[in-house]
């Protein structure tokens, strides 16, 4: 993966993964 494509996609994952732990905290 280049390092562009990285830090586009660094934001996105963090946002899942929150969305994802709130789910299973639920």
């Amino acid at each position: 993966m280049a390092p562009e494509a990285t830090k586009n996609f660094l934001p996105l994952l963090d946002a899942v993964s929150r969305d994802f732990v709130s789910v299973l905290h639920r």
